[in-house]
């Protein structure tokens, strides 16, 4: 009586000579292996800065943002994030959300996806211009940009001299691509990220006026 078959994975691997494995890494996981910062949310395919975010003359700041208020309140989160990551008032901002002449193309609002997309764009484009912003100040100053400190859009110096966004920013000083290599400000000075906060859009819808968004 013959002996019953059977087989194993040596058997398997010897018949077959050897046995090959490979793998691929997608593009922008090479790039972030290689040092590349990643873009994060919307920002990857809007990257300029400019199209984000204006520091206007009249010691405001302009978002611009493609999402729009759906009652969620999405429009006053994401301002509540570029104020504290820029470092201003929220009162200075002036708010243009999805005018699609104007703002970044982010697609629809839908899908709880603002939050998600919108936010941290805003965040990093945020501290990509504040990061400039403190360049200039080091230059102007002849400090080093480590031992400045800003508050509402005025840079200080350790010696005391002083200078605000709006002095800094006055041709195309922002007309440039994020690098995503900014650092976020700490969690400790945050104003408005976490807290309660009045939403942007409603004294407009209770008076019947212009809220402080704008589409």
């Amino acid at each position: 009586m013959n002996a019953p078959f059977s087989i194993n994975r040596r058997m398997v691997l010897k018949s077959a000579g050897f046995l090959a494995l490979s793998f691929g890494i997608p593009a922008e996981r090479a790039g972030a292996a290689a040092g590349a910062a990643k873009l994060p949310g919307d920002l990857k395919d809007n990257p300029m800065l400019s199209a984000w975010l204006r520091i206007d003359a009249g010691k405001t700041v302009t978002l611009m943002i493609g999402k729009v208020e759906l009652g969620q309140g999405a429009i006053t989160a994401v301002a509540q994030v570029c104020a504290d990551e820029l470092a201003v008032d929220i009162g200075r901002l002036k708010i243009i959300s999805g005018d699609t002449a104007v703002v970044p193309n982010e697609g629809v609002t839908a899908g709880s996806q603002s939050m998600p997309n919108c936010a941290p764009a805003i965040q990093q484009v945020s501290a990509d211009v504040r990061e400039i912003l403190f360049a200039l100040a080091a230059a102007k100053f002849g400090q080093p940009v480590e031992g400045l400190k800003v508050e509402d859009g005025v840079i200080t110096s350790a010696n005391g001299s002083s200078v605000t966004y709006w002095d800094l920013v006055t041709g195309k000083e922002l007309e440039r691509e994020a690098t995503g290599s900014a650092k976020l400000r700490p969690i400790s000075g945050h104003r408005y990220i976490g807290k309660s906060f009045p939403r942007l859009d409603i004294p407009g819808m209770v008076t019947g006026g212009q809220s402080m968004c704008r589409t």
